[in-house]
């Protein structure tokens, strides 16, 4: 992959300062994630105050990846996405992203970040752990995979 040839590459070194500032803070959300998820689920459902704090790092960790995708997408002289979804399609159109990473946030990722943010009490916690799980992975994977991009330019 990699930037299609048209594309013109046009990040400045504040906005390149942007990029890793938010790719840091997503990071830094990430692990915190890491330290308050358990891996048992058991133990996940029993804490009130974990299940709060684990939903609000999702959110946060998932609201990075959208707020990358627009900088990232303003640096390659796009238009802003009208949506988060719109965002990664962006970002995997211009080589960032594979596509199954860019499908995974954009189907399940973006939606779970709106079902934490506006149905707090339609919450199945047992999805909200198993999900919580995925976005560690695939959070870190989009935070390799864009760092590489950013390595590559110029």
């Amino acid at each position: 992959m990699g930037i299609p040839s048209e594309t013109m590459w046009t990040m400045t070194g504040d906005s390149k300062s942007a990029m890793q500032a938010k790719l840091t803070t997503m990071l830094r959300h990430l692990d915190e994630l890491e330290k308050r998820l358990p891996a048992a689920v058991e133990a996940y459902l029993g804490d009130r105050d974990r299940q709060l704090a684990v939903e609000r790092l999702c959110q946060l960790v998932v609201e990075c990846a959208i707020d990358a995708n627009a900088l990232l997408l303003s640096a390659l002289g796009e238009p802003p996405p009208q949506s988060a979804r719109e965002g990664f399609e962006g970002v995997e159109r211009n080589g960032v992203l594979d596509p199954s990473l860019s499908h995974l946030f954009r189907f399940t990722l973006v939606s779970f970040r709106h079902r934490l943010v506006h149905d707090y009490e339609r919450l199945d916690n047992r999805i909200v752990h198993r999900t919580a799980r995925r976005l560690l992975e695939a959070g870190r994977q989009y935070v390799a995979a864009v760092s590489a991009f950013l390595s590559r330019q110029v």
